[in-house]
């Protein structure tokens, strides 16, 4: 669980370390960090995500929670979190658990929130060949004024797949100067010589 912010002294979140609240306005829809007790290893100090939508309004976008990760390409991941809700009172499901690219958002994937008791919803991605990053999103979609629509809740969104590493680079940038050559030797040949030399300072007495 990290850090989050509210909204002066009240409930309603504005930030979430490590994940982006993409929409901040209450008449739109609100998320919340609650206490939730799940099972005895997460217990009443245990904190889960809630979105609801604002209900006497159609809205003006669907409400997220983000966030993107570095990862690296062709390979799969795996998206898991326990959720609930999200379901309109006629039945239609609106709460859904996203991937989709950075680099390319039309390469997506996702999978509806389909009951209103905890269970556990996953998802495998296979990135594409030039993704470098995908955003992980809560989603909950809106609906028409006055729509009775339950809270999306979730918690424990794990994914799992291979690591991105970064390689060690040099690079520097000028705007004054034309440099007609440059190379950059990761060996050490080109060191200077130079011998170790210890310098004894004696001590005064």
């Amino acid at each position: 669980e990290g850090e989050y912010n509210t909204v002066g002294n009240e409930s309603l979140v504005k930030q979430i370390e490590g994940w982006d609240v993409a929409i901040l306005d209450r008449y739109n829809s609100e998320q919340f960090i609650e206490r939730q007790e799940l099972s005895n290893e997460q217990d009443f100090e245990n904190h889960i995500l809630q979105l609801k939508r604002y209900m006497w309004s159609d809205g003006w976008g669907g409400a997220e929670i983000v966030q993107v990760v570095d990862v690296a390409p062709n390979e799969t991941y795996t998206l898991s979190a326990l959720a609930r809700g999200g379901i309109k009172k006629d039945g239609t499901l609106l709460g859904k658990i996203r991937i989709q690219e950075v680099q390319n958002n039309a390469l997506e994937t996702s999978v509806d929130v389909t009951g209103s008791s905890w269970e556990t919803y996953s998802m495998d991605y296979t990135t594409s060949a030039f993704c470098k990053q995908i955003r992980v999103f809560f989603y909950l979609e809106r609906d028409k004024w006055g729509a009775s629509i339950s809270a999306l809740e979730a918690d424990n969104a794990k994914l799992t797949g291979k690591s991105r590493t970064y390689s060690s680079k040099v690079g520097f940038e000028n705007r004054s100067s034309n440099i007609e050559y440059f190379t950059y030797d990761a060996t050490g040949a080109y060191a200077p010589l130079i011998s170790p030399e210890i310098i004894v300072i004696p001590e005064d007495k």
